[in-house]
This record gives structure tokens, C-alpha cells and sequence, in this order.
């Protein structure tokens, strides 16, 4: 087994996740909006992690290598009125990150899933956050239930 240096046979990966929230987030229309969630008391947290910087309160992970990394993201939802296609991106300082996005279809006060898994090739103190649109008009009512957004770096080079 090849290690990855400064690492160890450890690996590097981190995650943050919202375990049955309830907070409604009200997403405007045209306009993405960051998922808020993880900050909750008792409903979000920090998951394991070694060498990332897993930052619930700010409801982010920082990425402390460069290197190419597996983003994934696990989300159940309630939505809001009538029927609403929802968006969720994984997003960077240079914005939205291609190939890092899931949608879903959700009826009136429906529950909806999304998810993707890529991979994202990241400088040194990338940040990596969590956004949500729709394509209402008007605002649309975001619950995020159970949602996982984890991050683990599968090598060194992009």
C-alpha cells in the first residue's frame, strides 16, 4: 500500500451532516441560497475527520491539502408548495463546482432526496459549501432533514 505523504496510512476526509433537522430555510426565487442546517444545536455536527477542517457553525469544510478529492452529498428534504425541481450544488470560492450537483422533483409538501458523488480537484484551503435553488416563482419552503455532505482526498496530484 502506497502512502499518502503527511498522512500516513490514515487518509484524509471529513464531513458535515444535519440528523433530523427541522428549520425551514425560505429560498428565493432565481437566487441560490447556502444550506444553513449543520449549525442547528442538537440536530447538526461535525462528522470524523483527519486533515480537513469540518466547520459546522459556518456550515463548511475547508480542505487543508491540495489534491483531488471525493465530494459527496446525501440529502432528504421537505419541500415546500406545488411542484418545485430543487438544486443542490456543491460550491467553491470560484462558485458552482461542475459535476457536483443533484436535482429532484418534489410534489406539494413532498419529500424529496438528492445526491452526487465526483470528484474535484482543490488548491490548498479550498472551502467547500453546500447551496440550494429551485425554479419557482416565488419563494419555496427548504426543510433539510437528513443531510451528509463529506469530503475524502483520494490523491495528492489533480
Amino acid at each position: 500500500m502506497a502512502l499518502v505523504q503527511g498522512v500516513g496510512n490514515l487518509g484524509v476526509y471529513g464531513s458535515i451532516y444535519i440528523d433530523e433537522g427541522a428549520t425551514i430555510q425560505v429560498v428565493a426565487t432565481g437566487a441560490s441560497q447556502l444550506v444553513t442546517g449543520f449549525s442547528l444545536s442538537g440536530k447538526g455536527a461535525n462528522g470524523p475527520a483527519n486533515d480537513v477542517v469540518p466547520d459546522k457553525a459556518n456550515d463548511k469544510i475547508t480542505l487543508t491539502n491540495a489534491g483531488v478529492y471525493r465530494i459527496a452529498l446525501s440529502c432528504s428534504f421537505l419541500a415546500g408548495t406545488g411542484s418545485v425541481k430543487w438544486e443542490f450544488e456543491a460550491r467553491d470560492a470560484g462558485g458552482k463546482i461542475v459535476g457536483l450537483c443533484g436535482h429532484c422533483d418534489t410534489s406539494t409538501n413532498g419529500i424529496g432526496y438528492a445526491g452526487f458523488n465526483n470528484f474535484y480537484t482543490a488548491a490548498a484551503g479550498a472551502v467547500i459549501k453546500l447551496w440550494v435553488n429551485h425554479n419557482q416563482a416565488g419563494n419555496e419552503n427548504f426543510t433539510p432533514v437528513d443531510v451528509q455532505l463529506s469530503v475524502e482526498r483520494i490523491s495528492q496530484a489533480g
